[in-house]
C-alpha cells in the first residue's frame, strides 16, 4: 500500500464564532487566533485554533466575521496537540481554509479524521496513541492521543498495525440529571478500521 494513503490528519471544525484575532508580528505571515463556540445537549464546549496559510483566506475570515459576528463558520485544516501545565494533553486545531455555515444546527461539530500507525494503548487511561509523519515546516513527524470510551473496542489490534480513526472533540458524558457536562473535552473516537494489518515478523 502506497505510503500517503497509510497516513491522513484532517479536521472540520463548524461553530459560533467566540473570539477571532488577526495577529500580524513584524517580519511574520499573519494569522487568526480563533475561538468557536459548538452548543451539545446539556451545554457547549470551546474549540481553540489557529488559522495559518494562505493571507488572503485569512484576511477574508477576519473581515467576514466583523461585519457578521453571530454568523456561524465552517473550517477545514488538521488537528493538533501539544502539552500544558502538569503534562496535561491540549488539542486544538490549525485551519486553513473557512466557509459561512447554513447548514442544521446538529452539523455544528469539531471534527477529526485521522490515519496512521497505532503506536501505543493506554488501558489505564482508555487512549491510543497513533503515528503522524512531519506537518508543513517540521523536521520529523510525531503522534496523536485520542480517547475511547472503552479500550475493548480495539483490544484486537496490535500495535504497529495501519487504522484509521474518525471522531469529534467532546466530553466523555454529554449531561449529568442536572443537565450539565462536567467531563473535560477530549478527541474521542466513534469510528476505527484497519487499513493496514501488522507485517508479521
Amino acid at each position: 500500500m502506497a505510503e500517503n494513503t497509510k497516513f491522513k490528519n484532517h479536521a472540520a471544525v463548524t461553530g459560533y464564532p467566540k473570539v477571532i484575532t488577526l495577529e500580524e508580528l513584524p517580519g511574520k505571515k499573519p494569522y487568526l487566533n480563533i475561538e468557536v463556540s459548538i452548543p451539545f445537549p446539556g451545554g457547549s464546549l470551546t474549540a481553540y485554533g489557529k488559522m495559518r496559510g494562505d493571507e488572503t483566506e485569512i484576511r477574508s475570515l477576519h473581515n467576514f466575521h466583523k461585519a457578521n459576528p453571530a454568523m456561524p463558520i465552517d473550517m477545514k485544516g488538521v488537528i493538533a496537540q501539544f502539552k500544558g501545565a502538569v503534562d496535561r494533553l491540549i488539542t486544538n486545531f490549525t485551519l486553513f481554509r473557512w466557509a459561512p455555515y447554513v447548514g442544521p444546527s446538529d452539523g455544528l461539530k469539531a471534527a477529526f479524521v485521522l490515519s496512521g500507525e497505532l503506536i501505543n494503548k493506554d488501558s489505564a487511561n482508555s487512549t491510543i496513541t497513533i503515528s503522524q509523519p512531519p506537518q508543513a515546516g517540521e523536521e520529523k513527524g510525531g503522534s496523536l492521543t485520542v480517547y475511547l470510551k472503552n479500550l475493548k473496542e480495539c483490544e484486537e489490534l496490535e500495535t504497529g498495525t495501519f487504522i484509521e480513526v474518525k471522531g469529534m472533540l467532546k466530553p466523555k458524558t454529554l449531561e449529568d440529571r442536572y443537565g450539565e457536562s462536567t467531563s473535560p473535552i477530549r478527541p474521542y473516537v466513534e469510528e476505527i478500521s484497519i487499513v493496514e494489518e501488522k507485517v508479521p515478523m
